[in-house]
């Protein structure tokens, strides 16, 4: 009976370790190919009171197409950043590098914009607001 216990205890504290290792680890680690300095990073948005500020930013990157998470979310759509940008995201998450963002078009002639440019280098005018599942998007307002 007690050989069982303490053999059940080393499992759930094994597992639980595990557990701790792969949140913690997946956190610690940028997940890009190349190191990133503050001089190749993107001015960031404007963040007062942990509140975003919706104001009109640029983005700079290559337009890709990318597989809608489900039919009916419009994101079909992506700005893979050259170079990155750091985005505040309000509620304590923190300061998170960003290497692309989901875009969402603001009208059928931006739609239009955006898949004649995939593939091309564009700088892109518009807002980072919330989206669905509490992901963040790009709301295209101007294709450069």
């Amino acid at each position: 009976m007690l050989k069982k216990l303490i053999m059940t205890t080393i499992v759930l504290l094994i597992l639980l370790g595990t557990a701790i290792y792969f949140v913690f680890y997946n956190q610690l680690l940028p997940k890009q190919d190349k190191p990133v300095t503050k001089q190749q990073v993107q001015d960031k948005p404007a963040v007062q009171n942990n509140v975003p500020a919706i104001a009109e930013i640029k983005l700079t990157g290559t337009i890709e197409t990318m597989e809608r998470p489900a039919p009916d979310i419009a994101y079909d759509y992506k700005i893979r950043l050259d170079p990155p940008i750091y985005d505040d995201i309000p509620g304590g998450s923190g300061n998170q590098l960003n290497d692309f963002f989901i875009l969402v078009s603001a009208n059928p002639q931006i739609e239009y914009q955006l898949r004649s440019n995939v593939g091309k280098y564009v700088t892109l005018t518009g807002t980072i607001e919330w989206g669905l599942a509490e992901t963040r998007h790009f709301v295209v307002k101007k294709v450069n």
